[in-house]
């Protein structure tokens, strides 16, 4: 079953939205926490090294303010649908992206991230607190997960004397096109990469057609070549690992066998450990390296035994582990496993 209400934040006009996907109409809840968004408007504050920061600006999202806002609009939702209060279970997935926004801005070790870190702290504090208030069986009633969307390298590799740099998009795009045209000749549209997304080379092709090439001749010819480069890793056409099962083997394999698709780009490219692009930061949602990959993952409840437990396990172990505890079907493309060693 899909989600009753979802909505998101739009920092343009300050108020929280949805598209006629989710919801033909925004909810009663949704529309009384709007309008009191219209008293920030005009505020203005600091936080760490950002000064005169607007509120509801895109910076202010990169700040607390954007926690604090993402709370208030989570128990408006408890309250507007009597969350917690009837026989089944319901479920609220909150994502606070604020700490995401800052992080991809300064790197885990600016002092802006550990200000965050303390402010966040204790605004989770205040919003448990506030929704035990609202339960009949406080927290008691409640399971909590909190977990992240990927990690971050740490911030002194040139200082160290780790190989790091930020490759452009249009420095891989530049060099496949120079390949290409080197091996095929000029494409009939004048390019042979149509685009690069997150080093996803999406090829185009009415060139390809044109010039009737074989996808497995480019991806050979793109591979011999872009792997030579100090900050390329591996090149994988995307049709060897859905269509021929060509997985690659290691962890990279799982990721690509877990997450490609039709939409995904026919050329794939891996850079190699701590090299990344991106405007601010060294940071990214696209590899398989261990700084990226590892996030806490914490289990609260009734159901769960308290502990620090250190064996490595998954992000997709949430779902059937959640599924066990309240004796449900997990999803049914779940891959996790049940986390027995932290129930009761």
């Amino acid at each position: 079953k899909r989600t009753d209400y979802t909505v998101w934040f739009d920092d343009k006009h300050c108020q929280w939205v949805s598209s006629d996907f989710y919801l033909k109409k925004l909810p009663e809840f949704v529309l009384e926490t709007n309008a009191t968004l219209k008293g920030e408007t005009n505020k203005t504050f600091s936080f760490g090294s950002l000064k005169e920061v607007k509120a509801c600006s895109k910076e202010s999202l990169q700040t607390p303010w954007g926690i604090e806002q993402t709370f208030k609009l989570a128990l408006s939702a408890v309250d507007g649908l009597k969350l917690g209060k009837g026989k089944d279970t319901d479920l609220l997935m909150i994502s606070l992206s604020s700490h995401d926004y800052l992080g991809h801005r300064f790197g885990p070790n600016h002092e802006n991230m550990e200000a965050m870190t303390v402010e966040e702290d204790r605004l989770i504090s205040k919003f448990l607190n506030d929704l035990s208030s609202r339960l009949p069986g406080g927290l008691n009633d409640v399971f909590l997960v909190l977990t992240g969307d990927h990690g971050m390298p740490p911030s002194a590799l040139p200082k160290e004397r780790v190989p790091s740099e930020n490759i452009p998009d249009e420095r891989l795009t530049n060099l496949a096109e120079k390949v290409l045209t080197q091996a095929f000749g000029k494409p009939k549209t004048g390019h042979w990469v149509e685009a690069n997304i997150e080093f996803q080379l999406f090829l185009d092709q009415e060139s390809i057609k044109s010039a009737g090439i074989p996808m497995g001749q480019i991806v050979k010819v793109l591979r011999d070549h872009l792997v030579k480069e100090p900050y390329i890793d591996q090149v994988w056409g995307r049709d060897e690992i859905l269509d021929e099962r060509k997985v690659p083997a290691g962890e990279y394999g799982i990721v690509a066998d877990r997450t490609l698709s039709r939409r995904s780009g026919d050329i794939i490219v891996v850079l190699k450990p701590y090299f990344y692009s991106d405007p601010y930061y060294h940071v990214t949602h696209m590899t398989f390296y261990s700084y990226d990959r590892y996030v806490p993952l914490v289990f609260f409840g009734r159901t769960f035994k308290p502990g620090l437990y250190r064996q490595i396990v998954n992000v997709v172990d949430i779902a059937p582990t959640l599924s066990r505890v309240l004796d449900v079907l997990p999803p049914s493309q779940s891959e996790g496993r049940v986390l027995t060693e932290i129930l009761r």
